[in-house]
């Protein structure tokens, strides 16, 4: 079962790279989720929840790289946006690792209801630029 499905309509940015990075979030949420539902113990899903977490701290990256290179307007607002939900996810990964695993479903539901309602009130924000900046 999964968490959550990219759509075009829900989480396109015409922004290639962020679209594609975006589905790998997803995948990656969803396996996560899937893991912990489907009762996995420990080892899994703490290794899940590491890899989670890189790919969403990679994808925040490159995407700050690129509004960084065009000079997007928006970019230190939207930054700030990325610092609190990565400092938010640290602190949860710390006490799934410490053996509180229903946090892990936690994690899903808050990386999913932020990115739900981040892409369109922030990445889209970026697309003009990124296309053409």
């Amino acid at each position: 079962m999964s968490l959550m499905t990219w759509t075009v309509e829900q989480h396109g940015t015409n922004v290639g790279f962020a679209d594609d990075e975006h589905k790998n979030v997803f995948k990656n949420l969803n396996i996560l989720y899937d893991l912990r539902m489907g009762g996995a113990g420990r080892p899994e899903i703490t290794e899940q929840t590491d890899i989670v977490l890189n790919i969403v701290a990679a994808h925040f990256a490159h995407e700050e790289q690129e509004m960084q290179a065009k000079k997007f307007v928006g970019y230190e607002r939207h930054k700030a946006e990325h610092d609190d939900l990565i400092n938010t996810c640290i602190a949860m990964e710390t006490k799934i690792k410490a053996g509180e695993l229903e946090l892990s479903k936690r994690l899903c539901q808050l990386i999913k209801s932020w990115f739900d309602s981040h892409i369109p009130e922030y990445d889209r924000a970026y697309a003009h630029t990124l296309n053409n900046g």
